[in-house]
């Protein structure tokens, strides 16, 4: 006997999908708003660009907490869940350690590309039966190397192309989401 069949991950069915797509245009919206945000704003207002990514940081792994948490039942829980953590924990350290080393908070944006990316990789192998499968994958993937990008340049980058880079990221990630909104229609 197995027991509590909530408790046991499935695969993800097209009919999952179609019953929460709505929840895909709201999360892809959300993180596009992010990136453009975090493209946007650094050049408009006063804010310092690390008070900018660290937001927007923040602010999607909240948006991917809360999704994770919708599907605890479903494959793909686990890597949703230790992404969001991810994003929430490097998001809170840039907010909150503006004096750090400034290589510190590079390692730390570039590690995040990294784990992230290749949670993202994972997330779009487990939900592979669906159609955007290959989009959520090349999000990870583009992740993925921008973190090689980031550790390769290091202390040349500058933080308005961090903020790039973080803004077409979460753009990437939002359009992958509501791909999924538009195939069930």
């Amino acid at each position: 006997m197995l027991g509590d069949p909530s408790i046991h991950q499935t695969s993800f069915t097209l009919e999952d999908v179609a019953a929460i797509r709505w929840r895909f245009l709201v999360l892809g919206l959300f993180n596009i708003a992010l990136g453009v945000a975090a493209i946007i704003l650094p050049k408009t207002t006063g804010y310092t660009i690390e008070v900018i990514i660290g937001l927007s940081l923040m602010f999607a792994g909240f948006a991917d907490a809360w999704h994770a948490m919708l599907l605890r039942s479903r494959q793909g829980y686990m890597l949703s869940w230790v992404s969001s953590v991810l994003l929430v924990v490097v998001g809170t350290l840039i907010l909150i350690s503006p004096i750090i080393e400034l290589t510190s908070l590079y390692l730390a944006i570039a590690v995040l590309f990294w784990l992230a990316g290749m949670l993202r990789i994972g997330k779009g192998m487990d939900i592979r039966p669906i159609n955007n499968w290959p989009w959520v994958v090349a999000s990870g993937m583009l992740m993925f190397l921008f973190g090689f990008y980031i550790m390769y340049k290091a202390e040349p980058i500058s933080w308005p192309l961090m903020s790039f880079l973080v803004g077409i990221s979460l753009v990437v990630d939002g359009w992958s989401r509501m791909i999924l909104f538009w195939v069930h229609e």
